[in-house]
């Protein structure tokens, strides 16, 4: 009995054998085909990025940038495990120069760059030794600016194969910072391939712009930073300038720089509102003002015509 069953097995086995392989090819065919259109659609939206999204969806994969503070979820990847360990070069202050404007109190983790009126600044790194340019994500550093208004922060690299121009840089990344607060200003390094012009804002950091040429990170012959020409002599001091590939936080002290009547509140000029209760009186006494300048218009109006009865009359005479 049991052998007629196994040869009809095997009958069956042999007859839909072929059958069988097709389907499984066919099945295995559909899914390297959807496989392969969603590593396009991957690819079609990572090209739409920016370098900030870009480095963001490196870490995170598939995560959502839709979120409660936009630029803080693109951002914050400490919630995810990093992948290829952890990376931070420092660089030492000390190991750059003056090229235009000043440089005072330099120390190994911190300057103070300096420069007149209509004038830039230019804090350049000359060290012989090589920068891990390729292994890092992120260039890093906290400024302080002295003025009351908006400063900008520019950050210079050239390219070996680039336009040797000791003058003008290969590219240019201007940031501009909130006045006399303490700001972390971060450069995502996939900006230096010049395919986007603005880069989303962070804590502090105000408008940024890129202008130039594309910067191959491994062939950075050297880079600089410094300041924007501004309309008055500037200050500005930088601490802690690094290399990583790990996104850093941004603290931002905790500072009012406008006051209750949406003024600034660093500067003082002639007119300003010092209080509610000025604005009270000055807003009543402008009132008082123009409520008497039109009484005082209409009286000398009705006393003019008064005292000239034939001014009135004449009109209609003309008329008729």
């Amino acid at each position: 009995m049991l052998l007629p069953f196994v040869a009809l097995v095997l009958v069956f086995a042999m007859s839909y054998a072929p059958l069988l392989g097709w389907s499984y090819a066919f099945v295995g065919y559909t899914l390297d085909a959807n496989l392969a259109n969603l590593r396009f659609s991957v690819q079609a939206l990572a090209a739409q990025l920016t370098p900030v999204e870009a480095d963001a969806f490196e870490h995170k994969g598939t995560g959502s940038f839709a979120s409660d503070k936009y630029f803080r979820k693109v951002y914050n990847v400490n919630k995810y495990p990093h992948h290829g360990g952890y990376m931070k070069q420092t660089l030492d202050l000390l190991k750059f120069s003056a090229k235009i404007g000043r440089a005072d109190c330099a120390r190994a983790e911190s300057v103070r760059l300096s420069c007149g009126r209509d004038e830039m600044m230019r804090f350049c790194w000359d060290a012989p030794n090589p920068v891990d340019w390729p292994d890092a994500k992120y260039l890093v550093c906290d400024v302080t600016g002295d003025r009351d208004w908006s400063q900008v922060f520019i950050f210079e690299f050239w390219d070996r194969e680039g336009g040797h121009d000791a003058v003008y840089p290969d590219l240019t990344v201007r940031m501009s910072v909130l006045p006399k607060v303490k700001t972390r200003l971060c450069l995502p390094l996939r900006a230096l391939d010049a395919q986007s012009i603005f880069l989303p804002r962070t804590r502090g950091q105000l408008r940024s712009f890129i202008t130039g040429s594309a910067v191959a990170r491994d062939r950075i012959e050297t880079f600089a930073i410094g300041m924007r020409e501004g309309p008055a002599e500037q200050g500005i001091t930088v601490e802690g300038l690094y290399l990583t590939d790990e996104l850093p936080d941004f603290p931002l002290p905790d500072v009012k720089l406008v006051d209750s009547l949406g003024q600034n509140k660093l500067k003082d000029w002639a007119g300003k509102t010092h209080s509610e209760r000025e604005m009270v009186d000055a807003l009543r006494a402008e009132f008082a003002a123009v409520t008497d300048s039109g009484a005082a218009a209409a009286t000398a109006a009705a006393t003019a015509a008064v005292a000239r009865p034939g001014a009135a009359a004449a009109p209609r005479e003309a008329h008729s």
